[in-house]
């Protein structure tokens, strides 16, 4: 704690990067505690949200059906990803390329999720990713890692080779403790200011122009494009559900906690083609309950369903599922209805 007030003293700005470097940390970690909490059901339903963003994604949904199709590679290279920034940030190791990491991550899930952040009309902010590129520039270019972190430990005990990787790779160099506010101690020589590589300033700049670029395009594509960005395709606007309880009670134990796979986003099929949704019931309520049948609205045909009768244990209890259905015959936008009785 002394060795802290010290560096704080002497390296306001230094330490305060790093602190925010901490608070990266703690966001990720959070993030990662969200993807292994089984009640999420991340992996099992990672290919269903990342198809949700089809209709979404900068320039159409090749992105997301792609992610969507390879969903276990991608559910394993985010989630392995998110626990490398958190304990990355949160220790101080490798952090430049951490922050290079991080940015990469954050302009992939902002150009899958870009028309959905900015919406013309309708928007109201800019959504998190543009504000984690910002503290990753400041991160990169204020040389985060010098205090708090296991990148200064390394520079300070690892010989010339170990130091000239912590230079390039981990962090710049640690600031002497000597200099305090500018000034040095009597008789010592001035510190030499600290140059930062040439690739640093030119890897910022690229970031930046990279993001306003995405901007300006999706912002143009957002005005431009129309409500159906496929007019001969059968666009599925949403998913609705109606739960039939016994002796004609309205409500039970799935209540308002309803939900679909689609989780209220586009999906373009061919008319008349075969589309595979995941439909995730939750019951919030003290009892168990059982799904005795479910069927499917016209013009949607139902090819394949869950096994049923599915009892769905109380207390957050999850029942996710497959439906094959055959899409309707002339294009436009529908609603999916599924009807199911539940004793």
């Amino acid at each position: 704690m002394i060795h802290l007030r010290e560096q704080w003293r002497d390296h306001p700005h230094g330490v305060a990067i790093d602190l925010l470097r901490l608070g990266m940390g703690i966001v990720w970690a959070l993030d990662l505690i969200f993807i292994l909490d089984p009640a999420n059901q991340y992996f099992s339903s990672f290919s269903s949200v990342a198809q949700g963003y089809a209709s979404q994604s900068l320039g159409g949904g090749a992105l997301p059906n792609y992610v969507a199709a390879h969903s276990l590679v991608f559910a394993w290279l985010i989630a392995l990803v998110t626990a490398y920034l958190a304990v990355a940030f949160l220790f101080g190791l490798t952090t430049r390329l951490a922050c290079i990491v991080g940015a990469a991550s954050s302009v992939f899930f902002l150009w899958t999720q870009f028309l959905m952040t900015f919406m013309i009309p309708g928007g109201t902010d800019v959504g998190a990713h543009p504000l984690y590129l910002l503290i990753y520039l400041v991160l990169f270019v204020g040389g985060a890692g010098r205090y708090l972190a296991v990148d200064a430990f390394l520079w300070e005990g690892g010989g010339p080779r170990l130091k000239a990787l912590v230079r390039w790779l981990f962090t710049p160099p640690p600031v002497p403790s000597t200099e305090r506010a500018g000034t040095t101690p009597e008789g010592a020589p001035a510190p030499r200011r600290l140059r930062r590589p040439f690739w640093a300033g030119s890897a910022a700049a690229l970031v930046v122009g990279v993001v306003l670029v995405v901007a300006m395009v999706g912002v143009q594509e957002a005005q431009s494009t129309p409500s159906n960005p496929y007019p001969n395709l059968v666009d599925i606007v949403g998913t609705e559900y109606t739960i039939l309880y016994p002796a004609n009670a309205t409500t039970g134990g799935f209540g308002p906690s309803q939900q679909s796979g689609c989780f209220g986003c586009h999906e373009f099929v061919s008319p008349g083609n075969i589309t595979l949704e995941e439909e995730m019931l939750t019951n919030k309520g003290t009892s168990p309950e059982t799904i005795d049948s479910m069927t499917v609205a016209a013009p949607f045909v139902l090819v394949k369903g869950p096994s049923l009768p599915m009892t769905v244990p109380a207390h957050g209890g999850m029942a996710m599922f497959l439906v094959t259905l055959q899409a309707p015959a002339a294009p436009g936008e529908y609603t999916l209805a599924i009807t199911f009785t539940v004793s």
